[in-house]
């Protein structure tokens, strides 16, 4: 019961304020709810947008991968097109198959990314090319 803005019996005033936060969370249109600074879910279905990588003052760096798509892949030609082998499959918290990229890259992805990235001339990259279900994509 509410009572002047407030909700009189606790386990409903927790209940109340989590409604309220994760109200303020949620897209109301997509239904997408952004649960960490990276990572998105959508309500209504196994959607997850997945960004691996960091921000600094010469840039944003994240490989983003759609996993809703990945999961519908067989091959994951990502991992063997990838020359530094910077992605591995996991199983995620459905049990699909998922690409991600390897921890060890996290935070180095603008190096380690860079000799397939030349400043001119860029050819397509190959981990993008190899990804046949367009679920992998480079913010720079």
């Amino acid at each position: 019961m509410m009572v002047a803005g407030r909700v009189e019996n606790p386990a409903r005033r927790v209940t109340y304020l989590a409604y309220l936060i994760v109200a303020r969370l949620i897209a109301p249109d997509t239904g997408v709810i952004n649960v960490a600074p990276n990572v998105s879910y959508c309500l209504w279905s196994k959607y997850m947008i997945a960004n691996y990588g960091y921000m600094d003052g010469s840039g944003e760096y994240f490989i983003t991968i759609d996993t809703d798509k990945c999961m519908d892949c067989q091959q994951h030609g990502c991992v063997d097109a990838c020359p530094e082998g910077m992605f591995s499959i996991e199983t995620d918290d459905y049990d699909d198959e998922v690409a991600t990229v390897k921890e060890e890259f996290r935070h180095k992805l603008k190096y380690a990314c860079g000799p397939c990235k030349p400043v001119s001339d860029r050819p397509p990259l190959p981990c993008v090319t190899a990804c046949t279900s367009g679920a992998l994509s480079h913010s720079w």
